[in-house]
C-alpha cells in the first residue's frame, strides 16, 4: 500500500511540475527536464512514469479538467439556481494565483490541440452552457428571459480568457456577472 501510494505522490508531483511549467511558458515548456527539475527528480524517473512529453501534458490536462469538473459539480449540487451559477463562475473563474496559474495552464493544454482536434477546445465550454441552461430553464425568470440564450452569454461572464486576457479583474467579472443575474432572475420576496 506505501509502495502505491509513493507511486501516485510522484504521479501527482511530476503532474503538478507539468502544470506549473505550462502556466508559466506554455506546453513548449512541458519537458522532461524541464518537469525533473521542478519536481526535484531524473528526467528518467518522469520517462519511467510518462513515455512521452505528450503523455505527461495529456495527465496534467487531465488533472485541471477532472479539478475543474469536480469543482462545478459541489457548485450545483446545492442552492438556489442563482446560486447555483454563481457556485459555477466561482469555480471557474481565476481569484488568486493558484487558481490562476491552473487556468493558464489549461489553456495552454487546450490550445495545443486546437490545430488536431479543433471540437475539443468548444467540449468544455459547450458543458457548461448546457449546464447553465438546465439550471435557467428550472428556474424563476424573469418574463422573456430565453434560458439558451441568457446559458450563452453567461459563459461570456463565467469564461476564464476575460480574467487571463486581462480585459476584466477577478472583482469586475463578479461585478458584471452580479448584474446580469440581477436582470434575469425575478428578486427575492420580501419578508413583509
Amino acid at each position: 500500500m506505501t509502495e502505491r501510494r509513493n507511486h501516485e505522490e510522484i504521479r501527482a508531483t511530476l503532474v503538478e511540475a507539468a502544470i506549473d511549467l505550462a502556466a508559466g511558458g506554455g506546453t513548449a515548456a512541458v519537458t522532461f527536464r524541464g518537469v525533473a527539475a521542478r519536481a526535484g527528480v531524473s528526467a528518467g524517473k518522469v520517462q519511467h512514469y510518462f513515455p512521452t512529453a505528450q503523455a505527461l501534458q495529456a495527465s496534467a490536462q487531465q488533472a485541471l479538467t477532472d479539478a475543474a469538473r469536480a469543482a462545478v459539480e459541489n457548485a450545483v449540487s446545492a442552492g438556489t439556481p442563482r446560486a447555483q451559477i454563481e457556485g459555477i463562475a466561482e469555480a471557474l473563474l481565476p481569484a488568486d494565483d493558484v487558481s490562476m496559474r491552473d487556468a493558464r495552464a489549461h489553456v495552454a493544454f487546450f490550445h495545443s490541440v486546437v490545430n488536431t482536434d479543433p471540437g475539443e477546445f468548444a467540449r468544455g465550454p459547450r458543458r457548461v452552457i448546457a449546464l447553465v441552461r438546465s439550471i435557467l430553464e428550472a428556474a424563476d425568470l424573469r418574463a422573456g428571459i430565453d434560458p439558451a440564450h441568457e446559458a450563452k452569454i453567461l459563459w461570456g461572464l463565467i469564461d476564464p480568457t476575460a480574467v487571463l486576457g486581462g480585459y476584466r479583474g477577478a472583482e469586475e467579472n463578479k461585478a458584471a456577472l452580479q448584474y446580469h443575474l440581477d436582470r434575469i432572475f425575478l428578486p427575492k420576496a420580501s419578508c413583509a
